[in-house]
């Protein structure tokens, strides 16, 4: 038999590569501006490996990261000012004694949902749909992720899931992400189908019914 062609060796040579990406994905995350513009190239070689599309890595990733990037670096400030926000109103609301603690409370936990929320479809719809405004992209990611909650609570606990074990074993950190990439794929996808989305003029319009 030989090895070299066997199913095995196919299986490993595709486990490879996801580790590969995740690599890349974390040393193009290092400048931080950059992290959504390499988390939508890693997304992007992904699905293009899902739908069989050629598995090469540096070229995929590299010329998906190029494109539009200064709208990504946008939206990657618009992500870290949400989150710088969120953590400096938390240690002021846990600083203070008051009855509106467990409201302010509340409303930060309420937006951070929302924000993870967004998370699980927004690189998704990044990827395929193109020529999109920031401000529809968040929009339609707010939608989807309310018509399709079940789908969105699965995708959140999954992320939750992944944080709880990078905690535990750091070095999951290098070789996870290209497989999260697989599985909130598959979520917004099947999200996206249960609406019947569609593109049209760069923007997302729903054409059946739900």
């Amino acid at each position: 038999m030989n090895w070299i062609n066997s199913k095995f060796y196919g299986d490993l040579l595709i486990f490879t590569n996801y580790i590969l990406l995740s690599l890349l994905w974390i040393i193009c995350c290092l400048p931080v501006m950059t992290i959504f513009a390499a988390t939508t190239s890693m997304f992007s070689v992904v699905k293009n490996w899902r739908n069989g599309g050629d598995e090469r890595i540096l070229s995929e990733f590299f010329g998906a990261m190029k494109k539009s990037i200064f709208q990504k670096i946008l939206i990657n400030f618009i992500f870290i000012l949400f989150f710088i926000v969120v953590y400096e109103d938390l240690t002021l609301m846990t600083s203070i004694q008051s009855s509106l603690l467990f409201l302010g409370i509340s409303f930060i936990l309420l937006s951070t949902l929302l924000m993870f929320s967004v998370l699980v479809h927004i690189f998704n719809i990044y990827i395929q749909f193109e020529k999109i405004s920031i401000v529809i992209l968040f929009k339609n990611a707010l939608l989807i992720s309310a018509a399709q909650f079940k789908w969105t609570i699965a995708g959140i606990a999954f992320l939750l899931l992944c944080a709880i074990t990078v905690y535990v074993l750091p070095f999951l950190l290098f070789i996870i992400g290209s497989f999260v990439a697989f599985v909130l794929i598959s979520i917004s996808e099947r999200s996206l189908n249960n609406m019947g989305l569609k593109e049209s003029g760069g923007v997302i319009e729903k054409y059946n019914s739900y």
